[in-house]
């Protein structure tokens, strides 16, 4: 959870696809240390430092992944992705275990950390295709205010966009 906010204000501050390509690429050698660690029962404090890492790289990932898909759609687009990518990550929760299975099958328990290595590359070359294939989008950066769906007249001044409830709606 800790990672979440200096990569997320990092995704604001530079091409958030750079930062998709680079955290996985960081969690690779984590991964490879984690598959070569020999005996880690012996090594308690590294192994958990090193999934505590390794957390901290793969978690966040999903929501700079969300922000820089935002940055490319309009307004009325928005719920339509989201919902997309909610779906893609679903599939991905159901083929995780899966795949992790059939790694660990295959490989023993270190599968699991080469299994997730595959999915930095292939999260990173998928950055890097975007990143040179797409322009940079700069332009809906803005920072984000949560407002209710019962907007009063306070919270009108701090985001002007937003609408003001209907008048005849109310007491009914």
């Amino acid at each position: 959870m800790l990672f979440q906010f200096p990569l997320g204000r990092l995704s604001e501050l530079m091409d958030r696809r750079l930062l998709i390509a680079g955290v996985p690429a960081l969690s690779i050698p984590v991964c490879i240390v984690l598959a070569t660690l020999n005996r880690p029962a012996d090594h308690l404090l590294l192994l958990y430092l090193l999934i505590g890492l390794l957390g901290g790289l793969t978690l966040p990932v999903y929501s700079i992944c969300m922000a820089h898909m935002n940055d490319h759609l309009n307004r009325s687009q928005v719920v339509a992705a989201s919902g997309t990518l909610v779906l893609i990550l679903a599939a991905g929760m159901t083929l995780g275990p899966t795949l992790g299975g059939f790694a660990i099958e295959k490989f023993g328990p270190e599968g699991v950390f080469y299994l997730l290595s595959v999915i930095a590359v292939l999260t990173g070359m998928t950055a890097l295709f975007r990143l040179w294939h797409s322009p940079v989008v700069t332009e809906n950066r803005a920072a984000a205010v949560a407002v209710s769906a019962n907007l009063t007249p306070e919270a009108t001044t701090m985001y002007p966009e937003a609408s003001k409830p209907d008048d005849q709606h109310i007491g009914q």
